[in-house]
């Protein structure tokens, strides 16, 4: 299928009050945007760049439309839209946010996720929270606080009366996150447990699904303290 172009769900269709275009069409544009192959319309190489860039236009335009929206007319501080891990802004972010708008009440905070880093140049974004390595071309890093990882289960979990040690943890199925590999390796070195092996278990791409296998009674979990704060 043709993708929607950046002005309507039909193939370049230009929608227009009065149903005249306000300026240069289509057809003054003098270049091949699409080939007829059959039934079908596909993008030509200039007309896939060109659709590319007029979107990310219109894409900044509607953010800044929804910005004027959020700010209102009244506002002296404006608007924040802000890149976040989705499990960090639920758990730990938005709960606090009701604190810093009675200090605030003129911002307006937005949250956007972002699990993986990326380029304010192409992203409409003014900040961004990000756990890793110091390292983001083009942007002001400062700290938060550090992480720290906390192993949780459900306590239904069969024979968890048992568990005397970390080392005895090791008896039980360990939950993963996909990010994380070494998560529970370095975890357990902490705890003076030394790891010969690779660590098997179910492996979750977000670490509420990791809270939340646990809770359910798949294994012990390893997530972080403020999931829980």
């Amino acid at each position: 299928m043709l993708p929607p172009t950046p002005w309507s769900s039909k193939p370049f269709d230009l929608v227009c009050p009065g149903g005249s275009p306000p300026g240069p069409t289509i057809d003054a544009i003098q270049v091949r945007l699409f080939d007829r192959i059959r039934q079908r319309l596909i993008l030509t190489e200039a007309g896939s760049t060109y659709a590319q860039d007029v979107r990310k236009l219109l894409s900044g335009f509607e953010q800044s439309t929804l910005q004027v929206m959020a700010y209102g007319s009244g506002g002296q501080a404006g608007t924040i839209n802000l890149g976040v891990f989705s499990t960090f802004s639920m758990k730990w972010l938005i709960p606090r946010l009701e604190d810093y708008r009675a200090t605030r009440p003129n911002t307006v905070i937005s949250c956007y996720a972002r699990p993986q880093p990326f380029s304010f140049d192409e992203d409409p974004l003014d900040a961004a929270i990000h756990y890793g390595e110091p390292i983001w071309p083009g942007a002001s890093v400062e700290p938060l606080f550090g992480e720290q990882l906390i192993p949780v289960c459900s306590p239904t979990l069969p024979s968890l009366r048992e568990l005397k040690s970390p080392q005895g943890m090791m008896k039980f199925p360990l939950l993963h996150e996909v990010t994380r590999p070494w998560s529970w390796k370095h975890w357990f070195e902490q705890q003076g447990v030394t790891i010969g092996s690779p660590l098997l278990g179910a492996r979750f791409d977000q670490f509420s699904m990791v809270a939340q296998a646990a809770k359910a009674g798949l294994g012990i979990g390893l997530v972080p303290h403020f999931l829980f704060a």
